[in-house]
């Protein structure tokens, strides 16, 4: 059995629900997060989505 890497890289996303095994095309234009994909799928295929949080709640 692989082991999963002890760091993987992290693609920020806002207003998105996935759902495990289902697809979810991205429009990736910033040359900062075509390169984190093209590493991603050069290497291992790691790569964590987070949810992130509303800036206009931090101050709350």
């Amino acid at each position: 059995m692989k082991l999963f890497p002890k760091i993987i890289p992290v693609f920020p996303l806002s207003g998105v629900i996935y759902f495990p095994k289902t697809n979810l095309p991205l429009n990736i234009f910033e040359q900062r997060y075509l390169d984190l994909v093209n590493d991603t799928y050069k290497k291992d295929k790691f790569m964590g989505m987070v949810q992130s949080y509303p800036r206009f709640l931090i101050n709350l």
